[in-house]
């Protein structure tokens, strides 16, 4: 049972819509149906992960010399 309602399309909805009814062998209604279907299962794009940096006080330290870095922190003894 489906329910009547009116409702005011752009043109180039209206367009794109009468286009994909006759390419698929629908109705209007069905287009429009399966259209807004389709856009109503449609999961939210997720939120991009972001990384904020904060200052910790430290110098900036090169990737390759990282190593370096936390022996001169920790100690030679550190053990892996």
């Amino acid at each position: 049972m489906g329910i009547r309602t009116t409702v005011t399309l752009d043109e180039d909805v209206y367009t794109r819509l009468r286009q994909r009814s006759r390419e698929r062998g629908q109705s209007f209604k069905e287009a429009i149906n399966e259209t807004v279907r389709d856009g109503l299962l449609k999961k939210p794009p997720l939120e991009p992960f972001v990384i904020v940096p904060h200052d910790l006080g430290l110098p900036a330290v090169p990737s390759h010399k990282t190593e370096d870095f936390f022996d001169a922190l920790e100690g030679l003894d550190r053990k892996w």
